[in-house]
């Protein structure tokens, strides 16, 4: 079967055989010049986003997607990203499985995170970031940066860093201490991140 012949072999599964909803979804999908090609024969990241199509062809009201960036390049991601937006803005409501904890910040509106089959975490992402405070800085800057006083954990990469501030420190006084070290190009306090909340979370349990 092509792709085509899939998916409309999919929605009539639902009742719903809309060729026009096929090509549009295709269209988003940046795969319509693949219609008649063979699933087979398409790429791993092709595949993904076909699968993705099929979840919705039928156009539901509640969507489950499992690992839906897996195989798919910043581009493809964000194609991805950009449907399921669409789709939540439609008020759909979206189950997401994934382990990429940035595109949940950007996507979700609640999170269940689990651990070894059992959930650790599980609230909306203001509830839990206000859990852990403010105690996590964002840096741009230019240099090498080392060791700094009061910082616990530096999660580095390239000229982007973010600073997990020991309890109690002020980050002012962190602020200091990297100026004295590197040229700071961006410096914003907030929560940690959901990745970094995780892992404590982990290493606690």
């Amino acid at each position: 079967l092509t792709v085509m012949d899939t998916l409309m072999y999919l929605g009539s599964l639902k009742n719903n055989q809309s060729e026009e909803r096929a090509l549009e979804l295709l269209e988003k999908m940046g795969l319509l010049s693949y219609q008649d090609k063979k699933i087979s024969e398409l790429s791993k990241g092709m595949q993904q986003k076909i699968q993705i199509i099929a979840a919705i062809i039928h156009d539901p009201d509640l969507v489950i997607l499992d690992e839906p960036f897996t195989g798919l390049d910043p581009v493809n991601m964000k194609l991805v990203q950009d449907l399921i937006l669409e789709l939540k803005s439609e008020g759909k409501t979206i189950l997401i499985s994934t382990h990429i904890m940035d595109k949940v910040e950007r996507l979700c509106d609640r999170i269940f995170m689990i651990h070894r089959g059992s959930g650790v975490l599980y609230g909306s992402i203001g509830e839990i970031k206000s859990r852990y405070g403010k105690n996590t800085i964002f840096l741009e800057f230019e240099g090498e940066l080392k060791n700094i006083p009061g910082v616990k954990k530096i999660n580095n990469s390239g000229n982007y860093a973010e600073l997990i501030l020991d309890p109690g420190v002020d980050s002012q006084s962190v602020l200091k201490s990297i100026v004295d070290e590197v040229r700071v190009n961006k410096f914003e306090i907030s929560a940690p991140s959901l990745n970094e909340i995780f892992i404590e979370v982990v290493e606690r349990t």
